[in-house]
């Protein structure tokens, strides 16, 4: 009598199961991320082409965050980048709101927690919603509260970080796809070579005024005799370099 096929045992069969459930589950995101991918790269091609164009700082900002809203659609958005002149990161204007003004009050120096390990690493800070904060960023923990962002991208200079970008999700249980936060780092990897350059003409066009206004006022106060006309010639001048609300001359 032939030999009957050996039944194969129940655990056997469920693990064939669950792998080829388990194949179907990544079929679908791998499907899924595939997706997106053509998407961000095209974003990535029309961010590239505008920011080309983008001349001044202001523009750089606006092509920055039309990509990142077009691409991602993100519920809160922040963008902050260095002030030379305040030493300090702070929010850039946020055209959505009336009027506009800038889509926070809050400053973080150099120093901080924050800025320090997002010049620290390549990647993004990723933070979970109810999740405990890592213990390198618990300084600024009430502030990264208040600015209720899961995502934090830097935007690294070559000498120190250009800034950052802050995101969070349109929807808090949706957190973003590993191909939306390459898509946010690349754009943000460009707009930081931007940010430095036009920082670095501003800074460069700002000194080249201040010395035009010496030599106005050097020439001024040769040419000038009546006393109240140099008063008149040194504050005119001076305030085109420092606008000030209140200037005051003591003698």
């Amino acid at each position: 009598m032939p030999n009957s096929p050996r039944p194969q045992p129940v655990e056997t069969n469920q693990r064939t199961v669950a792998r080829s459930w388990r194949n179907r589950l990544q079929h679908l995101v791998d499907g899924s991320l595939f997706r997106q991918q053509p998407a961000h790269r095209e974003q990535l091609k029309v961010f590239s082409r505008e920011l080309a164009r983008a001349a001044d700082l202001p523009s750089i900002l606006s092509v920055l965050r039309l990509a990142i809203t077009t691409g991602l659609a993100p519920g809160q958005l922040h963008i902050f980048i260095y002030d030379p002149s305040t030493d300090a990161y702070q929010a850039t204007l946020d055209p959505t709101l009336t009027p506009a003004r800038p889509s926070s009050d809050l400053r973080f120096a150099p120093q901080s927690a924050l800025v320090k390990v997002l010049d620290s690493q390549p990647g993004s800070i990723l933070l979970k919603g109810n999740r405990a904060i890592p213990a390198s960023l618990k300084e600024d923990q009430v502030r990264i509260a208040v600015l209720g962002c899961q995502v934090f991208t830097p935007m690294p200079g070559r000498q120190q970080l250009a800034g950052w970008v802050a995101i969070q999700p349109p929807h808090v249980d949706e957190p973003f796809r590993p191909g939306d936060i390459e898509f946010l780092e690349a754009v943000c990897s460009q707009a930081a070579l931007a940010i430095e350059h036009s920082q670095v003409v501003a800074d460069l066009e700002h000194r080249v005024h201040a010395m035009n206004v010496l030599t106005r006022v050097s020439q001024g106060i040769n040419i000038t005799l009546a006393f109240d006309d140099i008063l008149e010639l040194i504050y005119t001048q001076t305030n085109s370099v420092l606008p000030a609300r209140d200037f005051h001359i003591c003698l």
